[in-house]
C-alpha cells in the first residue's frame, strides 16, 4: 500500500493567519465521516422511559446501567445500519401526537390542567404510569363476590381460582411471563410491578371480549394488563380518563416537562454542525468539479437524514429515566382490559413495565390490516429510503478501484432506494386471503426477498465506502475553503 506523506513549508517568524493546507488526509476523511455518523446515529435516540428497579447490591446497580447502556448501543447500531427505520418511527411518532392532542387538550380543559403536543409525546414514550391499588376494598364493575385472600409478590395464592376460569394455553403464558419477570428482578432489584388481584380476576372473561373485536390474538397483551401498574400511550390515557378509571389528567406543567426531559442540547448542536459542514463541504467540491469519497457520500446521506429526523422530533421529550405516576381511583373491568388489549394489537401499544418483552402482540395472519400509524411506519420508512438511497446516487460518477465496484455501487444505491417502496407496492396487490394461504406465502417470499436484498446492498455500500479510500485518486485529497469552517475531524 503506497503511504504519502505531504511537506508544507513553514510561515516566516512574525504575526501571520495560517489557513489551512491544500490537501488532506486519509485519516481526515475517515474520522470526519465517522463523527458525522456517531453523533448523527446517538443523537436521533429517543427510547422509552426505562423499567423501573430498585438494585440492592453493586452487581444489580451495574447489571441495570449496563442494561440501559447496552440498550442504548443496540438502537444506535439499528439506527446505523438501517436509519429510515428510526424515520419511519419518528413520523409514525409525529402523527400519533398530532391526532391525540386535540382530544386530549378538550379533557384537560375540562380538568384545568396544561396539555400541550409535548404531554403528548411524553405519555408515548411511557412517561405516565397508572398505578391501581391492592387491597384497597375498590371494586371494579363486574367483580365476582368473592373473599380475598392476603398473598405473595406475584399473586399466586389465586392459582386455584385463576384455574377454573382460564384455559391451560393462557396459564401456561401466565408462568411464563411471571417467570420472566421474577428473573429480571434477581438480576436488576425490587421491581415496583405486582400483579393486581381484580384484574386478574377478570383477564379470561375480558380474552373472551377481545377475541371478538378483534382478529389479532390479544393474550400476551391481555396478561401484561393483570398487574397493578399500566403504562399508557396517550390514547390509552384518554381513554383511561373517559371512562373514569381515573378522576383527572394529570397536572403537569412545561416546566415539569422540562425538568424531565434530558435530551443534550449541546450533543444536537455539535450534531447539527457537523452535519450541516458535511453536506455543504460535499456541495462545495461538487461545483469545484471535485470528487467526494464513497465514504463521505454515505456520511451525507446519514446528515440529511438526521436533519429530517430533528424535524419530526422537536416535540419528543428525550433521556427521560423516570416517570410520573397516576393513581387510579378504582380498577379497571373486564371489559376495560379488553378495550386496552384490543388497543395494544392494533398498533396503539401498551407498555407494561419490568417485562423484556413489553410491547409485544402477535399479529394473526388472516389478513393484510393495519392501523394508520402501522401504515404511516411503513409508508415513511419507505419514503426515508428514497431519500436515503438516493443520496448514494451522488456518487455515480465518484472514483471506484474496478469498473465493476462502481456499478455494484449504483446498483446497491438504486436497491437501497426502490426496495422498501417496490416491496410495499407488491404486497399490496397480492389478494388476501389466498387460496390455501398462497397470498401470504407470496406476501412473505416478497417480504423476505426484498430485506435479503436490501441488506446485501447496504452491506456492499458499507464495505466499498471503506475498501475505496485506499484507491483514491489525488483529486480526493485536494482540499476546498470549506475546510476553512469549524468542524470535527
Amino acid at each position: 500500500m503506497r503511504q504519502f506523506s505531504p511537506i508544507c513549508t513553514l510561515p516566516e517568524t512574525g504575526p501571520a493567519f495560517i489557513s489551512a493546507p491544500n490537501v488532506r488526509s486519509t485519516f481526515d476523511i475517515v474520522w470526519t465521516c465517522i463523527t458525522v455518523l456517531i453523533l448523527c446515529s446517538w443523537s436521533v435516540l429517543h427510547l422509552t422511559v426505562p423499567e423501573q428497579y430498585t438494585p440492592k447490591t453493586r452487581r444489580q446497580r451495574f447489571n441495570l446501567q449496563a442494561a440501559r447502556l447496552g440498550l442504548k448501543v443496540k438502537w444506535m447500531l439499528i439506527t446505523l445500519i438501517g436509519p429510515e427505520f428510526i424515520f419511519g418511527s419518528a413520523a409514525a411518532a409525529w402523527y400519533l401526537a398530532r391526532r391525540n392532542t386535540p382530544d386530549l387538550q378538550q379533557v384537560a380543559e375540562e380538568d384545568s390542567v396544561p396539555w400541550s403536543r409535548a404531554h403528548t409525546s411524553f405519555a408515548d414514550i411511557g412517561g405516565f404510569v397508572l398505578r391501581f391499588h391492592n387491597d384497597d376494598g375498590l371494586v371494579a364493575p363486574g367483580t365476582p363476590n368473592f373473599t380475598r385472600g392476603s398473598g405473595n409478590s406475584y399473586g399466586m395464592e389465586f392459582e386455584d381460582i385463576l384455574a377454573t376460569q382460564d384455559d391451560q394455553k393462557l396459564r401456561d403464558k401466565r408462568k411464563k411471563i411471571r417467570a420472566k419477570l421474577e428473573a429480571r428482578a434477581r438480576r436488576y432489584g425490587t421491581s415496583p410491578w405486582r400483579p393486581h388481584k381484580t384484574h386478574e380476576m377478570h383477564s379470561a372473561e375480558a380474552l373472551k371480549l377481545a377475541a371478538s373485536r378483534s382478529w389479532r390474538e390479544v393474550d400476551e397483551s391481555l396478561l401484561l394488563l393483570e398487574g397493578d401498574m399500566w403504562i399508557l400511550t396517550a390514547c390509552q390515557l384518554y381513554k383511561a380518563r373517559i371512562s373514569g378509571i381515573i378522576p383527572t389528567l394529570p397536572h403537569v406543567t412545561q416546566e415539569d416537562l422540562d425538568d424531565k426531559n434530558k435530551g443534550d442540547v449541546l450533543v444536537k448542536s455539535l450534531a447539527v454542525a457537523q452535519v450541516s459542514w458535511m453536506v455543504f463541504q460535499v456541495i462545495v467540491r461538487a461545483t469545484l468539479s471535485r470528487p467526494s469519497s464513497p465514504l463521505e457520500i454515505m456520511a451525507m446521506a446519514f446528515a440529511v437524514s438526521t436533519f429530517l429526523f430533528y424535524l419530526l422530533s422537536m416535540d419528543r421529550p428525550q433521556n427521560i429515566n423516570t416517570p410520573f405516576y397516576i393513581h387510579a381511583q378504582r380498577p379497571a373491568s373486564a371489559d376495560e382490559m379488553a378495550m386496552f388489549a384490543v388497543d395494544a394489537s392494533n398498533g396503539d401499544r401498551l407498555r407494561v413495565q419490568n417485562n423484556d418483552t413489553p410491547y409485544s402482540t402477535r399479529e394473526s395472519r388472516s389478513g393484510l390490516i393495519l392501523s394508520t400509524p402501522q401504515m404511516v411506519f411503513l409508508i415513511t420508512m419507505a419514503l426515508g429510503s428514497l431519500v436515503f438511497g438516493g443520496l448514494h446516487l451522488f456518487g455515480w460518477n465518484s472514483p471506484f478501484p474496478t469498473d465493476m465496484e462502481k456499478w455494484l455501487w449504483r446498483a446497491s444505491s438504486l436497491v437501497t432506494m426502490l426496495a422498501p417502496i417496490t416491496t410495499l407496492g407488491i404486497v399490496a396487490m397480492i389478494p388476501r386471503p389466498g387460496v390455501m394461504g398462497l397470498g401470504e406465502l407470496a406476501s412473505d417470499g416478497v417480504v423476505y426477498t426484498g430485506l435479503l436484498a436490501l441488506a446485501i446492498a447496504r452491506l456492499f455500500i458499507t464495505v466499498e465506502a471503506f475498501r475505496s479510500l485506499y484507491y483514491l485518486p489525488p483529486e480526493n485529497y485536494v482540499n476546498t475553503w470549506a475546510a476553512n469552517i469549524p468542524h470535527f475531524g
